[in-house]
């Protein structure tokens, strides 16, 4: 089997066995829900053999590569890639899901079933650096033939490594909010500004951390304390070692450059503000708010007023229930990218007469950004990685308070609790859906009018 071509976007996917046979079942997925150019690989066991190995992580699991055909170019944003990817672990219930871009081993968003996968993750980093010994040493020399030495050992040591009790140690030291809830999963974001791609960042966690520990298990760690030099990355190449997997053109522009000594200059962090997407979220809306009331409220009416006449598709609305905000999308705004983002925390998607308060915002994300809609046909919701019709839905659905009710998902969004309104002489029949699981039918249709 023929590898990727260097610099394209990918989602590296871990899943159970039997995950593979449903790969022409996932690619329909894919292209159901718009995602253009983006195929479905399955491992002929030529994988491991790769620039981009991912024993002895991957043990007996499936391996399947979802990847975008065109290269990714400078400054893109990987914001298709990121939904993707959450999608796709959460429907196959993945181990892990890990988007990059080929030919880097670096990963940009991380959607794992729990945090041990993550730190699999990081000793694979550590594993396949050639500049990096068997006992979290910097290896000072360039003979690759050291480095070649090194990986068996370090395979040998990954089982001792790879445990619950150094897991559960290492989710210890995750920054707060740095791992993300949704639904199943767990998603770790390491994207840069604007959803960009830059393999430092991953790099600079998985040295700190999964490195941290490989140098506490060898007995290194109150050396490297005493003023090391900083630990290089992986070469830009990104395979196990540089003969095997050289730079590329593609890879270029995403490439990681290596750190020769301690006087080089240091690798970029993530944004040094210190704050989580959620809280750099909150304080955008606030910002807004102070602006919005020194421009005063006579000024502020006018310009939502006007606004409000040209929202296509209707204005959402954020509703007040017994259980805390609840957002209503008009079915002409229902759109899968803008929710996600809204969801996370990010309103620049909404006019301004729809922004909520910092406050507002706060709790509705906290409470797990529950939203409702209505959908014009059962073929917009999913189930066992198929589009419903009016057959699959009968003969899963529930009667719950009089309404014919489905649990199901709603593509590159989320999951939801579906409630079937048939037609009457007045009405025509409508298919109503809500984030919130536990939401009442009868809440449902109220809260829809």
């Amino acid at each position: 089997m023929a590898e990727l071509q260097r610099g394209v976007p990918y989602i590296d996917i871990l899943a159970p066995a039997g995950t593979a046979a449903k790969a022409e079942d996932i690619q329909t997925r894919l292209d159901l829900i718009g995602a253009t150019g983006w195929l479905v690989k399955t491992d002929d066991g030529t994988m491991e053999r790769s620039a981009v190995p991912m024993q002895p992580l991957r043990g007996t699991t499936d391996r399947l590569q979802v990847y975008r055909q065109q290269p990714l170019m400078p400054g893109e944003p990987l914001s298709t890639g990121a939904q993707l990817a959450v999608e796709l672990a959460l429907q196959s219930q993945a181990h892990v899901a890990a988007l990059g871009v080929y030919g880097v081993y670096a990963w940009g968003l991380v959607a794992i079933e729990d945090v041990r996968w993550l730190h699999g993750l990081m000793l694979l980093d550590w594993i396949y650096n050639p500049r990096i010994d068997e006992r979290g040493e910097i290896i000072e020399s360039d003979d690759p033939q050291l480095a070649e030495a090194a990986v068996p050992k370090k395979m040998m040591a990954f089982a001792e490594l790879w445990t619950p009790e150094q897991s559960a140690l290492l989710s210890q030291k995750m920054p707060e909010g740095a791992l993300q809830t949704v639904e199943t999963h767990l998603v770790l974001s390491l994207l840069g500004p604007g959803g960009t791609f830059d393999p430092r960042f991953w790099q600079s966690v998985a040295l700190q951390l999964g490195l941290d520990a490989v140098r506490t298990w060898a007995g290194t760690d109150e050396k490297s304390a005493e003023g090391d030099a900083p630990v290089p990355p992986p070469s830009s190449g990104g395979g196990p070692l540089p003969p095997t997997a050289p730079p590329a053109p593609e890879a270029a522009a995403v490439s990681t450059p290596a750190v020769p000594s301690s006087s080089a200059a240091a690798p970029v962090g993530p944004p040094d503000d210190g704050l989580t997407p959620l809280a750099r979220a909150r304080l955008e809306a606030e910002r807004r708010a102070v602006e919005a009331a020194a421009r005063g409220e006579e000024e502020g009416s006018e310009d939502e007023a006007s606004e409000d006449e040209v929202i296509e598709g209707g204005a959402i609305q954020w509703r007040d229930t017994d259980s805390g905000p609840l957002l209503w999308v008009p079915t002409d705004r229902l759109e899968a990218s803008w929710l996600r983002e809204l969801r996370r925390g990010s309103t620049s998607g909404l006019a301004r007469s729809e922004r909520p308060s910092g406050e507002l915002l706060e709790a509705w994300v906290e409470a797990g950004a529950p939203f409702a809609t209505e959908l014009s046909s059962m073929a917009r919701l999913m189930r066992d990685n198929v589009p419903l019709h009016k057959g699959s839905w009968e003969a899963a659905a529930e009667m719950k308070e009089g309404f014919s009710t489905l649990i199901c998902h709603l593509p590159r969004v989320a999951r939801v609790v579906g409630v079937y309104v048939p037609s009457t002489e007045e009405t025509p029949r409508r298919i109503l859906v809500s984030s919130d699981l536990q939401i009442s039918a009868a809440k449902l249709v109220a809260t829809a009018g």
